[in-house]
């Protein structure tokens, strides 16, 4: 599911979107097989995502936050 969730952000916001599965609360995540192209983490991690590249320009994250937040961008999808 949270695959089919980034293919579907990533269709409707035109922008590359990585699946992140996050465990709120959990103070520690052991993970035998993760699931493929899924990063597993704990709410703890979070801060941390944004040392992964990827880094936007400010009028760039205005324009992918505006669409994000457009319902019409989600009609459809």
């Amino acid at each position: 599911r949270v695959r089919a969730d980034a293919d579907r952000a990533a269709h409707a916001l035109t922008a590359e979107v990585r699946p992140v599965f996050v465990l709120a609360g959990a103070r520690r995540v052991t993970v035998v097989a993760a699931p493929r192209g899924v990063r597993v983490l704990t709410d703890a991690d979070v801060p941390g995502l944004g040392r992964g590249g990827g880094v936007l320009k400010p009028a760039d994250v205005e324009a992918l936050y505006a669409a994000a937040r457009d319902r019409g961008t989600w009609v459809g999808v």
